[in-house]
């Protein structure tokens, strides 16, 4: 474990940075042909308007006037929420570089956060939600702020507290920015689930909106239960409490340990050479399987492999292998099925992504359930911290749950049944 968190972790990093800039570049070329076309409808519906020609009900967005107001208003916000954060360290008495600052990162944020929400846009109408590189695109975002942060207050503030707080605000930089890929990934895949069903684009932006504002109210207090009652990453709220019951937030973690050592110096790039140079060989290798096979592989999925510890990687492969026999069960019936084969393929895919999605999800609102028990009702918090089962009980409980889950998403998966 010590290996990993020392080396492959570090590893891992120089793995996911390099694959984010090759994942950004491969996309250049077709976000600006999707700018370009975005660029010629809007020219095109402004002169409709003026010719007096009505837009298609399923083609009414809502106003670019509107949306450039939201845009300013994003801004201002943003300046005002860098001047809160800004204002509590060491920069407020250079003046003239504290303003420097809080303009240069207001504008590196807004062009971030507008590249971010493009590659994940594109990414959406591409190929689905599922698929989006956000990995590469949060890493890229801190090493881009850290980068430009460290250089603009190294020679004043030196090291030591005042330069952690500047990796601090770095990742709640990052994290607002990785929020606008997120968000705009997730708009994007319902408005092209609406496009196919003829929904009216404007009124789903307007809810969109609603959605966006309803889930930021109510995340904050989720989160806060959450760490109340179980302590996220090496951080708890309180003593005595098992570090074993805490969320590991691993991605997060690689978030902030890329900040720190940027800003400490500790960063080892002689083993995030090793991660680049991993990268750029599992690079060329993706690159000639898709050109001489059906074959990919993805320099993401490769780097999340590398950082990402055990207890992590070997369910996702699991989950991959249910997924690949369930699929071979399947193609073994395909002369009996005939016509009907690719149709009966597809709804056994969904019925499997479905049922797994279903499971964490409902994994996930459990777990919400008893942080709250936890957390507002201290009887039912001593009770369960008195509740005491022999590990061997445990490991024999979980080991046959699991296997269990495994089973039964094997038959939903790889059933041809209709229903």
């Amino acid at each position: 474990m010590q290996v990993w968190k020392d080396k492959l972790r570090i590893i891992g990093v120089g793995c996911m940075v390099t694959g984010g800039v090759w994942t950004t570049l491969t996309l250049v070329g077709s976000m600006k042909e999707a700018i370009v076309s975005s660029y010629a409808v809007l020219k095109k519906t402004k002169l409709n308007k003026k010719l007096g020609i009505l837009a298609l009900r399923t083609e009414q967005d809502i106003p670019m006037n509107y949306v450039g107001v939201g845009v300013v208003l994003v801004a201002v916000a943003l300046c005002f929420f860098l001047h809160q954060l800004f204002g509590q360290t060491g920069l407020v008495q250079y003046p003239g570089l504290y303003w420097t600052i809080i303009a240069v990162m207001s504008v590196v944020c807004l062009v971030l956060g507008f590249l971010a929400a493009v590659i994940s846009a594109y990414i959406a109408g591409l190929i689905g939600s599922s698929n989006s590189p956000l990995s590469g695109i949060a890493i890229m975002v801190i090493l881009s702020i850290s980068l430009v942060l460290s250089a603009m207050v190294s020679s004043v503030l030196g090291s030591g507290v005042a330069m952690l707080a500047m990796a601090a605000i770095t990742v709640l930089l990052g994290a607002l920015i990785s929020g606008t890929a997120v968000i705009s990934l997730d708009n994007l895949q319902d408005l092209k689930a609406g496009q196919i069903v003829g929904a009216t684009p404007w009124k789903q932006q307007v809810m969109l909106i609603v959605g966006l504002i309803v889930s930021g109210f109510c995340m904050g207090p989720i989160l806060n239960v959450l760490f109340e009652a179980y302590g996220i990453g090496d951080v708890f709220p309180r003593e005595g409490m098992d570090p074993s019951q805490a969320l590991a937030a691993p991605k997060a973690a690689l978030m902030a340990g890329l900040a720190r050592s940027v800003f400490d110096l500790s960063l080892d790039w002689t083993l995030m050479s090793v991660g680049a140079g991993i990268a750029i060989v599992f690079i060329a290798i993706d690159v000639v399987l898709k050109r001489t096979t059906t074959w990919s592989i993805p320099i993401l999925a490769v780097a999340v492999g590398i950082y990402m510890p055990l207890e992590i990687t070997v369910p996702i492969l699991i989950g991959g292998l249910i997924a690949h026999m369930s699929s071979r069960q399947i193609r073994k019936q395909k002369k009996a099925l005939g016509a009907r084969y690719e149709a009966v393929e597809q709804k056994a895919s969904q019925r499997g992504l479905l049922t797994a999605s279903g499971i964490v999800a409902g994994e996930a609102l459990i777990g919400i359930l008893i942080a709250v028990l936890i957390v507002f009702f201290p009887s039912v918090r001593d009770a369960i911290s008195a509740i005491s089962i022999d590990s061997t009980v445990k490991t024999i409980l979980g080991l046959g749950l699991f296997l269990f889950l495994c089973h039964y998403l094997l038959r939903v998966a790889g059933s041809t049944k209709e229903k």
